[in-house]
């Protein structure tokens, strides 16, 4: 099994297909509306929910299937493909299709046809986990999911926006010295997530006190 190496990628500017009308398709097209604006559905059947996304205007869709797979890569030109239903007789030759074109391609439940791993994700604002098992088991990467989930503030969105906030100011800060810096941004988060909010004003200066020179 390859060890696939985890890296964040943006797709925002690129077209992304997703071979599948099902209710697998609908799920990878839900996670992927976060990050990729240009999706485009490659069904003879796309599921009610597909064809809702795309009258809302979130999605493309097109009526072909598998068979006509090089000639869509082509049209499209994606930086990425997921196939998402099961269809053998195809499996191989999809997957050919876009390693021949240096595109990238996740065949659901089969690793063997996958250039990279869809992982579990958890996505709350500006924070994006992902969790894989090498495809080894996505049951055990949704458990883990889960219970990372439980443990996350309920503010951390909030949390995340207000630290974001600091940086500007507090990286080009002259009173607290490179080399505290890390220490700062820990001391700063772990007050946040204990009181499960950003630190007021009075509050962030308190603790930028602590680490100035």
């Amino acid at each position: 099994m390859p060890k696939y190496f985890p890296c964040f990628t943006d797709v925002e500017a690129h077209h992304i297909l997703v071979f599948g009308g099902d209710a697998h398709a609908l799920a990878k097209v839900k996670k992927l509306l976060a990050y990729a604006p240009c999706i485009t559905v490659v069904s003879p059947a796309p599921c009610k929910e597909l064809i809702a996304l795309q009258k809302e205007g979130k999605i493309n869709t097109v009526c072909r299937d598998l068979t006509e797979c090089e000639e869509i890569l082509d049209e499209f030109s994606p930086k990425l493909v997921f196939v998402t239903q099961a269809d053998p007789p195809y499996d191989a030759a999809v997957f050919s299709a876009c390693r021949a074109r240096k595109i990238e391609i996740n065949t659901e439940d089969k690793p063997r046809y996958c250039t990279f791993i869809f992982p579990s994700l958890i996505q709350r604002g500006a924070l994006t986990v992902a969790i894989g098992t090498g495809g080894a088991s996505p049951a055990v990467a949704k458990k883990l999911r889960e219970e990372l989930e439980t443990s996350l503030p309920d503010a951390i969105e909030d949390i995340l926006d207000w630290l974001a906030s600091l940086r500007p100011s507090l990286q080009s800060d002259p009173s607290v010295p490179r080399e505290r810096r890390a220490a700062l941004w820990r001391a700063l988060a772990d007050r946040a997530f204990l009181l499960n909010r950003p630190l007021q004003e009075a509050e962030t200066l308190a603790v930028i006190e602590h680490y100035r020179a």
